[in-house]
Parts: C-alpha cells; structure tokens; sequence
C-alpha cells in the first residue's frame, strides 16, 4: 500500500494561491526555481508511482508538461510518463500531450486516490485545493511537503482547509535552496 502525499509550493505568508485562486509565486519571485531544486524534486519524484491532479491544476500543467517548453526541467521526463488521475465530474478526457493520457476517475477522493495508491504505491497530489481539502478532511493525507517560496502574499487560498482539528506531525526532513526556497515534509502518519 502506498503512501499519499499531497506536494504545495507556498508563500512565505503560508498561501498555496493568491485571493482568485491563481498560482503565481513563480512569477512573484521572478521566474522558476534553482535547477538544484529541480533536480531534487526530480529525484524526489523518480520515486513516486502516479500522480493525482484535480480538474483545474490539470489544464493548467497540460498547457506546459506535455509540451517542448518543459524539454530542460529536470522533472519533464518522470512527469509526463508517470500514471495520471485526474478528480473531475466533468471532465470527459485528459489527453497528454503525445504521452499517455491521464485516466479521469470520479466520485469520493479519499476513497478514489487511496485505490490508485493501493495500485501504484506512493501517490502524489499537486495543487487541487479542492481535491487536496477533501483528502485533508477525510485523514487521508500521510505526507505533507511544503515547498515554501520567498513571496509574501498577504492574503489568498491554504494549503490546508482552515476547519481542520489541531493535530502534531512529524518533521521527516527539511531543505533550503540558493534561491530561497524552502522544503518542508511532514509525516502526518506513522511510517
């Protein structure tokens, strides 16, 4: 069985997204990250056995994943071979780009990720507040890795819902790069 781990990169304030749910702490910061956390991420990444994405954070990566523009990133060539759900109820496909498409499952997301992880082994979530809140309330989630980006925001959307019960995690491991981001993984159960 594997592990479900919900990845989201944040504000320097802890916001996953600005006020309109738009994610651009890239571009806030000047641009994207340092290759040395590309090719960690990479490498974090090799490991993983699918990837879950909700509706919105799908049409948003298939415009760039799939495409020549993301040929140099370091995670292009895991990303787009790895397996792919995509959480909708309207969603009627998910091609990718020449690459395989990503399977469109719908219905209880606990119940739904917890089966593609049972399948693959380790899962992870990218984006998908909705998806990822869904998670969260159900107890779902094992893993929380934050990758924390040197923007302020002020105001906009959490990582985590905000109803949640207070409850400790583990620290499993931290990580600071050149370019002043910040990843942060947190056991939220037992390994």
């Amino acid at each position: 069985m594997g592990r479900i781990v919900v990845q989201q990169f944040v504000s320097a304030d802890g916001f996953g997204a600005d006020s309109n749910g738009a994610f651009t702490l890239f571009d806030d910061m000047g641009g994207g990250a340092s290759r040395e956390f590309d090719e960690a991420n990479a490498e974090w990444a090799s490991a993983i056995g699918a990837i879950v994405l909700g509706a919105s954070t799908y049409r948003m990566f298939v415009e760039y994943w799939p495409t020549d523009a993301s040929e140099a990133d370091p995670i292009a060539d895991r990303l787009n071979a790895a397996p792919k759900y995509v959480l909708s109820r309207n969603l009627p496909a998910a091609p990718w780009g020449a690459y395989a498409p990503a399977t469109v499952i719908a219905g209880d997301a606990a119940a739904l990720v917890r089966e593609v992880a049972d399948r693959h082994g380790d899962v992870v979530v990218w984006g998908s507040f909705d998806v990822t809140d869904q998670l969260f309330r159900a107890g779902a989630v094992d893993d929380l890795r934050l990758v924390v980006l040197p923007v302020l925001l002020g105001d906009g959307v959490r990582p985590v819902p905000t109803d949640l019960r207070r409850r400790p995690v583990e620290r499993v491991a931290s990580r600071a790069f050149p370019d002043g981001l910040v990843e942060l993984e947190y056991a939220l159960s037992p390994r």
